[in-house]
């Protein structure tokens, strides 16, 4: 029904008291159109060539000069090229984001003349609010799987009792946001007894994953087990709540025999 709209994007912010509930000629076909598919994957396309824009820049890629759009670029070209290119994308974000409020206009319309009850804006603010915090509360696990790569090497062990230190401060993080997903009723559903039971064994407890030139292996499966059930309960919980309000728009034509 959404033509692919969806696969690699996400609805992006706006406020949704803003958007008024009237519709002019909007149509679904218009909405979920090649050229607005198009309008996306350019934006993706382009946010794309930014990131390895700016590790040229960073030095994270060796090269003297690269070509860009038929284009040779030194890199010291690269700064004002980013620059250039972040306002391309600003201006195609904004088209998409015109495009998703008539979406939920468009939607809205038929809610508000077949629902007693709607719902179609606290689904898309609960998505909003979700996609705010996301990157942040998943960047926790990105950092902390980093920081316990050492433990797949050979490390010396001063260096090992220096990287578990950064790991405590990380871990600080890590239980209180744990315990706020076991406190949040979106995630009961999801959270599994094995999930449960690994996650009372690590939270209350200071574990000690390193002593006497040895690796504590099961504290280590604790931790590891933890992090891999917050990480898969973060993605899992946005996946849902996007489905959610995809499901719901499409339950929306559905039942108007509208396809």
């Amino acid at each position: 029904m959404y033509n692919g709209y969806y696969d690699n994007k996400n609805p992006l912010f706006f406020d949704t008291q803003d958007v008024q509930n009237s519709v002019l000629d909007i149509n679904q076909e218009d909405l979920f159109s090649n050229d607005k598919l198009e309008l996306v994957y350019s934006a993706l396309s382009l946010q794309g060539d930014i990131e390895s824009i700016k590790q040229i820049a960073e030095k994270n890629v060796d090269v003297k000069t690269f070509d860009y759009d038929g284009i040779k670029y030194k890199k010291a070209d690269c700064r004002e090229l980013v620059r250039e290119l972040e306002i391309k994308l600003t201006e195609l974000n904004e088209h998409i984001k015109l495009n998703d409020k008539q979406i939920f206009q468009f939607f809205q319309a038929i809610e508000i003349k077949t629902k007693s009850n709607p719902m179609l804006p606290n689904l898309y603010e609960n998505f909003f609010k979700l996609d705010k915090a996301f990157d942040s509360m998943y960047d926790l696990y990105v950092k902390l799987t980093n920081e316990l790569q050492f433990v797949n090497y050979t490390t010396p062990i001063e260096q090992i009792r220096a990287n578990f230190r950064n790991v405590l401060r990380l871990e600080v993080d890590l239980k209180q946001e744990i315990k706020h997903l076991l406190e949040n009723t979106a995630y009961q559903e999801l959270i599994t007894e094995e999930m449960k039971t690994n996650f009372e064994l690590y939270l209350p407890e200071h574990l000690q994953y390193f002593g006497n030139e040895m690796y504590f292996d099961k504290n280590l499966e604790t931790l590891f087990a933890a992090l891999e059930n917050y990480a898969f309960l973060l993605s899992r919980n946005y996946f849902l709540t996007k489905k959610n309000l995809l499901t719901y728009k499409f339950d929306l034509l559905k039942d108007n025999n509208i396809s």
